[in-house]
């Protein structure tokens, strides 16, 4: 198994932690190229003219040749008996070169990509209230250790540098989206912390981004971190000034202003100081924390003697009893949690 490591810098190992040694920044460049482009077979001539741009044809051809050589033995697995003609990573002809995707590999790239596309094509009502896509997420964020190919670059090589800028930045701005809704959902959830820590993370990404400047620095006050609310506020008005000789807007010193002087707005009544969810008010993506309960449920209303009185059914109250056919939730009306009863 060959793990494939892009996201931050250029990292490559074999699934027993031996190291692929690929030693030249073309060498990683074309490997890095061809796995992220695996969806179809490339010439050689083109993959000459991208990465070798400077040569005459017959020496780019050459170097080409030699590249894939050291590759085939960069990325040989070790086997035990007789060898293989080629590696299993590679399909190579006469005519194109293309990166077996069906191989044993593992590419960050690829899961991060694919975990991002599932939450974007998952059918739900809000991406707030569905579990799923929330975890998908979350594990799409720990995949991202920095930008695609961090350090890796070709300054000769104009098509190579065009395709990772635009890889990039494309796989940066879904890193980026994906911290934004995260945030929503644990701020929703009133787990501030966790909420602060995926808009540091998107500071870390984008420093100029006021928004999220702001919505952090109120996220501290709500969390009852007022000096933590006003060092944030210096921190945004310090990058504004440094990097676009430009102050906060309004929204952002209002906010400051209403936090140093002690009025900022709390949190609802009912949810002050409350650990007690049910305690405030409800809205549909509440869901996603009764996600996974309904078979414990309907447990209960198996095993509960009769005698016992009500118990209520998920998305029903106290008046939901196991005891009354009537407020039984029919077989075919889908619950507020996504799924079918049986009544």
């Amino acid at each position: 198994m060959l793990h494939l490591q892009f996201l931050g810098t250029f990292h490559v190992t074999f699934a027993h932690g031996r190291e692929a040694s690929i030693d030249t920044a073309r060498g990683k460049a074309l490997l890095a190229y061809l796995v992220i482009e695996n969806d179809r077979a490339h010439l050689r001539e083109q993959l000459a003219t991208m990465f070798w741009p400077e040569a005459d044809q017959k020496s780019a051809m050459q170097s080409l040749r030699q590249a894939l050589y050291k590759l085939k033995r960069a990325l040989q697995p070790e086997q035990i008996g007789a060898k293989t003609k080629d590696p299993p990573y590679f399909t190579i002809t006469r005519q194109d070169v293309a990166f077996n995707f069906d191989s044993e590999h593992w590419s960050d790239v690829e899961l991060f990509s694919a975990l991002i596309r599932t939450s974007q094509q998952h059918v739900h009502h809000s991406i707030q209230a569905c579990p799923e896509c929330i975890a998908g997420l979350e594990e799409a964020v720990e995949l991202y250790r920095g930008e695609f190919l961090s350090g890796l670059t070709l300054p000769d090589a104009d098509d190579f540098e065009a395709w990772r800028l635009a890889r990039q930045e494309w796989l940066r701005a879904q890193m980026m989206r994906a911290l934004i809704t995260l945030a929503s959902f644990y701020e929703h959830r009133r787990d501030f912390g966790a909420a602060q820590r995926f808009l540091l993370r998107l500071l870390e990404l984008e420093p100029l981004d006021e928004d999220a400047h702001r919505r952090l620095i109120r996220l501290y006050a709500l969390d009852h971190q007022r000096a933590a609310a006003l060092q944030q506020f210096e921190t945004a008005r310090r990058v504004l000034a440094q990097q676009l000789n430009a102050q906060p807007t309004q929204a952002t010193l209002q906010l400051f202003q209403e936090i140093q002087r002690g009025d900022f707005p709390p949190l609802e009544p009912a949810a002050i100081g409350s650990p007690y969810k049910g305690l405030y008010p409800f809205s549909l993506e509440d869901r996603v924390d009764f996600y996974g309960r309904e078979e414990t449920v309907e447990f209960l209303h198996r095993r509960v003697p009769p005698r016992c009185g009500s118990l209520p059914r998920p998305g029903g109250g106290p008046r939901a009893s196991s005891q009354d056919p009537a407020r039984r939730r029919p077989v075919d009306e889908p619950s507020a949690y996504g799924k079918r009863y049986a009544g």
